[in-house]
């Protein structure tokens, strides 16, 4: 928890940087930073867990509504605030925090967390900014380190803190079930009572504890490296490679290889196929055989591509990052650094471009336009065969992202074209 040095009672706020916002897309096109997941928590519930529930959220204003629905939390309050601590959306605080008033903190000169006396937000969408300009009043402190995620290839890596942090927060005691090969201590092997592990299964906790949530279900012949987490109603189908730095969502249905990957809830590997170094949205379906590359060949760095421009990652391991709805047929090969937006479709047998915009289909090395409308149905095929359907809340920001990314599918429409003729 916050510890403030007077003792006053605080309002704790969460904003989004819109520069993180933007550089997380389109991870962030559907959800505030705030709401990525950084493992098998969002950035929100480790904030809550760590500091306490937020008085108020700020995010971008298309997403006030479907925020406010999802968390129960206040988003966008106009006012004056007192005794404000605001938490940038992107820091995952490790422990608890001390905070003096008049005192902004800041990690590698980018602010995490600031205690202000007063903020007054007339405009919440420039709720950054506001607590950006009070903070060049207070007095400067430069933390020694802090767990924040500002760029895509942050994301996947995210696992390899938090999982070890959930293990400990865990309400059921470490168990072995009959039928698993372990290796490592069997402290850190966590399978909950009322989930399924059908033997024979290899788990490795040498490196890091694996969790097993209520209601997942493992098949036979799996292997799990920890550290891992396998999400509450989770199928792993059998003969699975779980790696280490995996964390996979509530409710998926996952098979072939996956290593140092996040997915959310609700989405589909569920045949042969690797997913490596790489973060998946929520309700994406990846097809039999779609393998995502995380290296060159030639060992170089990894360059993502974007309508803003190419961008260095200073790594040579960086896989794919794909967008909620989105769907990746079979047999598709995504290069290393492919970006994939919401509730596109790419059928490439052969190597897909690297940069695949929202609403958008790649099939035989020509893209074109996915309608809302259509867009829309297949969304609803696949989450009825799971009892759920789109809210009015998130057709709304479907339909907002559909119109504001518009200029950009039209670019890369003519991209394309002249590209592969």
């Amino acid at each position: 928890m916050f510890t403030i040095a007077e003792g006053r009672e605080r309002t704790l706020v969460v904003f989004e940087s819109p520069e993180d916002a933007a550089n997380l897309e389109p991870l962030t096109l559907t959800r505030p930073v705030f709401l990525l997941k950084a493992g098998p928590r969002t950035v929100l519930e480790e904030i809550k867990l760590t500091l306490g529930t937020p008085s108020v959220l700020y995010t971008r204003p298309y997403l006030a509504e479907l925020v406010f629905r999802q968390t129960g939390i206040p988003v966008n309050l106009k006012g004056r605030l007192r005794n404000v601590i605001a938490v940038n959306a992107s820091y995952i605080p490790l422990g608890g925090v001390e905070c003096g008033f008049g005192e902004a903190y800041f990690y590698r000169g980018k602010l995490v967390y600031a205690c202000i006396r007063e903020l007054v937000i007339d405009e919440p969408s420039n709720a950054a900014e506001v607590v950006a300009e009070a903070s060049t009043r207070l007095g400067a402190q430069e933390l020694k380190e802090a767990l924040t995620v500002i760029r895509l290839w942050d994301l996947p890596r995210l696992a390899h803190a938090t999982i070890p942090r959930e293990a400990k927060r865990l309400p059921w005691t470490p168990a072995t079930p009959s039928g698993v090969s372990l290796v490592g201590e069997p402290s850190r092997l966590y399978v909950h009572p009322e989930s399924r592990v059908i033997p024979p299964v290899t788990v490795d906790t040498s490196k890091g504890p694996v969790i097993i949530e209520a209601g997942a279900v493992v098949g036979s012949f799996t292997y799990i490296e920890g550290p891992a987490y396998i999400g509450a109603g989770t199928t792993v189908r059998a003969s699975t490679v779980i790696r280490a730095g995996t964390s996979i969502g509530e409710k998926c249905r996952i098979g072939g290889e996956v290593s140092e990957s996040i997915v959310h809830g609700h989405s589909n590997k569920a045949h042969d196929g690797f997913l490596g170094d790489s973060y998946v949205g929520e309700w994406v379906n990846i097809a039999a055989g779609a393998i995502t590359g995380n290296l060159r060949n030639d060992y170089g760095e990894i360059v993502l591509y974007t309508l803003k421009g190419s961008i260095r990652t200073g790594e040579i391991k960086v896989g794919s990052f794909i967008g909620d709805h989105a769907r990746v047929s079979i047999g598709t090969m995504l290069n290393a650094g492919t970006i994939i937006g919401v509730a596109s479709n790419v059928i490439a047998p052969e190597m897909a471009p690297k940069y695949i915009p929202s609403f958008t289909r790649f099939y035989r090395r020509r893209l074109e336009e996915i309608p809302l409308d259509e867009a829309l149905a297949a969304i609803n095929r696949m989450m009825e065969r799971r009892g759920r359907k789109l809210s009015q809340e998130e057709i709304a920001v479907l339909r907002h992202i559909h119109e504001s990314t518009a200029e950009e599918r039209k670019y890369y429409m003519k991209f394309y074209a002249e590209r592969y003729g």
